[in-house]
């Protein structure tokens, strides 16, 4: 909010940041990198670094190992020594400690992000977290933010707790269950970078696990101890052959494709409270999957339906639904709710633009507690 020179600068920083991060850095290594670019860049807002520190402006591309590099001689710099504490690793504190001095010279940059107050961190968190999910998602199909936002949202937890988050939009889900307070547990074998950048610049806590959610790893039930919600957007459209099922987690019902077997994970997994988001294709198609629905019906974990239309996602006109699940005391019916086209989202057309978004779950979330049998409606089990 200092102008466009200051907007400027910011993406630049962005880019710089993109472009380091392209390599194998690990998650911890990622936060560091990043905290180390937003002191750097404020730092010689100033002026007074030498010249041969200045940061990389531009197209000048910066590598993890350059930046540890010139960081290690800022922390020699006698008028910087106090910033030598400052990026131990310890991000709960990674300030605390700077000297009055130090906290002074950063307060007068226009660009001083790192002493941004937590409101502030969060809008700055937030505009950027939109616009990188929206340029991946235009470039491969993904889960819109604010869907993700339903997802996590829907689970009614309390502020502080955390949620197991497995599956292909690990991004998209943990960064919408951090900006509700909420704490991610990301179970992927991608490194969920994006995420992971919006928890060093909210200062939001995260854990990750590089594990693949489909493949048998006994040490996972240790990590999820007092984990009692999930969240997840299992990969769609991967069909299992007989010898490629041996190699993933046990079938109870013989799921066959990466959607089933997900929606069988956290329907059978230790949380209480789990939403997952498939496609509609998963919902009727024959055959031993069948099963599986039979089961989220008859014995309960289903508890609710949010169907969305078609042209949501970008990259594909598929329409998908999220299904709550619940062990907690089951009821006798299912509500079954309808994401409105003209109510519930922006924009006009058949192929998703830039401003077609979903902007209707404050009320998807009322519906689901009070069917207007309109939009959403309480179905008893004996007739799903």
């Amino acid at each position: 909010h200092q102008g466009q020179q200051a907007s400027a600068v910011f993406q630049q920083m962005l880019e710089q940041m993109l472009h380091a991060l392209r390599g194998p850095v690990m998650p911890d290594e990622a936060l560091l990198l990043i905290g180390q670019l937003f002191a750097w860049h404020s730092l010689a807002e100033q002026g007074s670094l030498p010249d041969d520190l200045t940061p990389p402006a531009g197209d000048d591309r910066l590598t993890p190992t350059r930046l540890s590099d010139a960081f290690g001689r800022l922390e020699r710099l006698e008028t910087l020594d106090a910033l030598t504490v400052a990026f131990e690793g310890r991000r709960d504190s990674t300030y605390a400690r700077l000297s009055p001095d130090a906290l002074t010279a950063l307060a007068r940059v226009s660009q001083a992000h790192v002493v941004l107050d937590r409101s502030e961190r969060q809008q700055l968190a937030d505009a950027w977290a939109a616009a990188i999910l929206a340029d991946t998602s235009r470039r491969s199909p993904g889960i819109p933010l604010e869907v993700a936002e339903l997802v996590v949202r829907s689970l009614g937890l309390a502020k502080g707790q955390a949620v197991h988050c497995p599956g292909a939009e690990m991004d998209s889900v943990a960064i919408a269950a951090m900006k509700h307070g909420y704490e991610p547990f990301v179970e992927s074998i991608t490194v969920p970078m994006i995420a992971a950048i919006y928890a060093a610049i909210t200062l939001s806590k995260m854990r990750y696990l590089r594990s693949d959610p489909f493949r048998p790893d006994p040490g996972i039930q240790k990590c999820l101890v007092g984990v009692e919600a999930c969240a997840t957007v299992p990969p769609w459209g991967q069909r299992f052959d007989a010898f490629a099922r041996l190699e993933k987690r046990q079938s109870r019902f013989g799921a066959r494709t990466s959607e089933a077997l997900g929606l069988e994970l956290a329907a059978l997994g230790p949380a209480r409270e789990s939403a997952v988001v498939v496609p509609n294709s998963l919902l009727a198609g024959r055959g031993l999957e069948s099963e599986l629905r039979r089961h989220l019906v008859e014995n309960g974990p289903l508890k609710a339906v949010i169907g969305f239309p078609p042209n949501v996602l970008a990259g594909t006109s598929m329409p998908f639904s999220v299904l709550r699940l619940s062990r907690a005391a089951a009821s006798s019916s299912v509500v079954f709710c309808k994401v409105d086209e003209k109510r519930h989202l922006t924009g006009q057309g058949k192929i998703r633009s830039r401003d077609r978004r979903f902007v209707g779950a404050d009320e998807i979330l009322e519906l689901l507690q009070r069917p207007d049998g309109e939009l959403s409606r309480a179905v008893p089990r004996d007739e799903i």
